[in-house]
């Protein structure tokens, strides 16, 4: 079996007016708000820090995206995660 994978290029041109963006990408907080504390953002479109390193990574898997769904559905709730 053979698996190839091209990644990721989100589209967000039409978001660099409202948010923060890093080569293509939403930057988020830990809690996956954006500079506009109304917009939370999640999965493959953001940047978000690595909390080993502090460094801004991106991760395109079902799973980061799902888990990133939660934390910012919390947060929206306040529900502070």
């Amino acid at each position: 079996m053979v698996i190839f994978a091209t990644g990721v290029n989100p589209r967000t041109d039409f978001l660099n007016k409202v948010v923060n963006l890093e080569s293509n990408y939403v930057k988020v907080d830990a809690f996956m708000n954006t500079s506009n504390k109304y917009i939370y953002a999640a999965g493959d479109v953001c940047s978000f820090p690595y909390i080993r390193t502090g460094e801004r990574i991106t991760h395109g898997h079902w799973v980061t995206a799902q888990q990133q769904g939660v934390v910012a559905a919390l947060n929206m709730l306040e529900e502070q995660v």
